[in-house]
């Protein structure tokens, strides 16, 4: 995996289970636990905060994972009406040239309002996590908080938002914290407009950091197929940031939350 951030190579083992309950005529609304475990061998390339020269490290990382999720949505891809909420924990071991265990806590949950007889919807996100014992720099690149991007904070680039070292490289951190705000508009049974304000930030610590909050804004348009809609949204940064493009195009499929 290459990113503005870091580099990283290895192998990797990952598995997981997920149960279900809830209603079964529902194909959507239900509760589901996850729990798995991961186990990978990795060597990362990263720059030093320090003196910004390139610094190796071949690891051995071995993590758990608890997740329980609640969806309460009309529909996976398109939601219009309904709440959703999942929270994870990841204890996590790192072994080799670092030497470091944490606990990675992350929790996200969204709500859609319809009105006009459905054909308006006002949404929200709000997703939180931190890393406990996760100090920069011994916590890996590769497994720190990133902000920025189509599904994230939109008016930034992907890993845009923040601290960067001095040459401009993504950081990442220990603390995040990310929430927009949308409103949907469906103009014919296959066009949709949107307008959206999203907001961010990410910390060198585990303590949530609202002191350097990224804001972006913007309009989108949505072309609703049979499977979910397809995605096109335009934002410009709020609050500029140096180097920065005046403005991104996102392409995806599916509302952005």
């Amino acid at each position: 995996m290459r990113t503005d951030a870091y580099d990283e190579n290895g192998i990797g083992i990952r598995t997981d289970v997920t149960r279900r309950y809830g209603r079964t005529t529902s194909l959507v609304q239900g509760s589901y636990v996850t729990v798995g475990a991961t186990l990978d061998l990795t060597q990362t390339q990263e720059l030093d905060p320090d003196d910004l020269n390139p610094l190796g490290r071949d690891l051995l990382i071995g993590g758990l994972l608890g997740a329980f999720a609640l969806d309460r949505t009309n529909d996976p891809l398109n939601p219009r009406s309904g709440w959703r909420s999942d929270v994870r924990a990841e204890p996590t071991l790192i072994v080799g040239e670092t030497n470091l265990p944490y606990l990675k806590l992350q929790g996200q949950g969204s709500i859609y309002f319809p009105f006009e007889s459905g054909r308006t919807v006002a949404a929200g996100r709000l997703r939180l996590g931190s890393i406990l014992n996760g100090q920069i720099p011994q916590l890996p690149a590769s497994r720190r908080f990133y902000a920025g991007g189509g599904g994230s904070v939109r008016g930034f680039g992907y890993q845009d938002v923040g601290p960067k070292l001095d040459d401009g490289t993504p950081q990442g951190g220990a603390s995040l914290i990310e929430t927009s705000v949308e409103l949907r508009r469906q103009l014919t049974k296959t066009w949709e407009v949107a307008a959206f304000v999203d907001a961010g930030a990410v910390g060198s610590d585990p303590a949530i950091d609202f002191q350097d909050v990224s804001i972006g804004a913007g309009i989108g348009v949505r072309y609703h197929l049979s499977f979910g809609p397809v995605r096109v949204d335009v934002a410009a940064p709020v609050t500029k940031r140096q180097g920065g493009a005046p403005f991104y195009i996102y392409v995806s499929i599916g509302q952005s939350f």
